[in-house]
């Protein structure tokens, strides 16, 4: 975990030094999340729960067209199921503190694409059952993910994420 924040860290340092252009802006988004449980060989999965993650973002160019954009986001994950589905269904909510560093192509200059790694840390836990324990919860999320950037005004950003794949440690 070290090493990978000191990567993306020296990144960020070098991308910010090399461009005179970089910007910085707050940016807002829609999470689409299921949790997928296994257990001696079986798995089952929830259904979707719509949360949502907020930050700060660094643009960095590097082209014309092509930037690094580094985040630093709260980030709202979970799922839900019926009770028809497990014994008591209800909603898990997972929070997390994530850096998510992606290549982004500016379609225009409000309109952008892009893609990249990110790491997660577990904040909290909490359900309908009112149970907020950790215990046997994995702390370290990681995946990459995709998104459809829009910048309202210099500054401020609205993202979609729409794919989202993450592995928890």
């Amino acid at each position: 975990m070290k090493k990978v924040l000191f990567i993306v860290l020296t990144i960020i340092g070098f991308s910010a030094t090399s461009s005179a252009q970089v910007r910085y802006g707050i940016k807002a988004g829609a999470n689409f999340a299921t949790i997928t449980a296994s257990y001696a060989g079986s798995s089952s999965s929830s259904g979707t729960l719509i949360g949502y993650h907020g930050g700060i973002v660094l643009d960095a160019p590097l082209s014309e067209k092509w930037s690094l954009q580094p985040n630093l986001l709260y980030s709202l994950k979970g799922g839900k199921s019926d009770a028809s589905s497990t014994s008591s269904g209800g909603t898990g909510k997972l929070s997390y503190i994530e850096l998510p560093v992606n290549a982004a192509y500016h379609i225009t200059d409000q309109f952008l694409i892009g893609a990249g790694p990110y790491v997660g840390y577990l904040l909290s836990v909490s359900n309908d059952q009112g149970s907020s324990s950790t215990d046997g919860v994995n702390k370290i999320d990681y995946g990459v993910n995709a998104m459809v950037s829009y910048e309202i005004t210099e500054g401020l950003v609205w993202v979609q994420t729409i794919l989202m794949v993450w592995q928890t440690l």
